[in-house]
């Protein structure tokens, strides 16, 4: 066997053993992490209950200050997920958005009307069938049953459990809606299921990752 043949196959075993590290690292058992639900259609508002209070903590390696808005639980389906892998200003602290649907909008059947899609920190859809939309509430029901939510981890495993949710999902996210400060950079939260916008994504301090399926 030539020497460059050799060198081929001990660089690839290696790129295959670093590509193991880098899963088992990263993945987690999601069937740990799964409640079984009656129903997968039809799911519930947010629950938000308002709170107080202020946190330093460390995110990734990165100083960070919290100010809380609410406990906040949202239920429903993935509809988009948008990593900041490559972008050093959110990567450690904020580093996945993940749009979710609740209502009438979390059932699979929407999916033939609507697309979904997200850029730079907000999420967004196109509706092609306007007699459909307005038969739903227009735009507005839209907008007051999904979210896109900026997710920031609590612990190590939180990481893990924000960077395996995948479109398509139905997932139940526990936290906190906070405020977040770190370095120069901040970031603050709506409260609200009507807004839209600049300042209409719920930022969340996520403490539990769930994943929901029927028997």
């Amino acid at each position: 066997m030539k020497i460059k043949t050799i060198f081929s196959l001990i660089i690839i075993i290696l790129i295959i053993m670093v590509a193991i590290l880098l899963y088992s690292f990263t993945s987690v058992d999601k069937e740990a992490h799964t409640e079984i639900v009656d129903t997968l259609e039809d799911l519930p508002e947010p629950i938000q209950i308002k709170t107080t209070g202020e946190k330093n903590t460390i995110i990734n390696g990165v100083e960070t200050h919290l100010t809380y808005a609410a406990e906040y639980t949202i239920v429903g389906r993935v509809v988009t997920t948008h990593d900041y892998k490559y972008n050093s200003v959110y990567q450690s602290v904020l580093p996945r958005d993940v749009g979710i649907a609740w209502g009438w909008l979390s059932n699979r059947e929407v999916d033939s009307k609507i697309s979904w899609h997200t850029k730079h920190r907000y999420a967004g859809f196109y509706v092609a069938d306007d007699a459909w939309l307005h038969s739903k509430g227009g735009v507005n029901a839209i907008f007051h049953y999904a979210s896109n939510n900026h997710l920031i981890p609590s612990d190590d495993t939180t990481t893990k459990l924000i960077k395996s949710i995948r479109k398509g999902d139905y997932v139940k996210i526990e936290g906190y809606l906070v405020s977040v400060k770190w370095d120069r950079f901040s970031m603050g939260t709506s409260t609200s299921r009507t807004d839209r916008g600049d300042g209409a994504c719920e930022t969340i301090y996520v403490t539990k990752v769930t994943w929901l399926k029927t028997r």
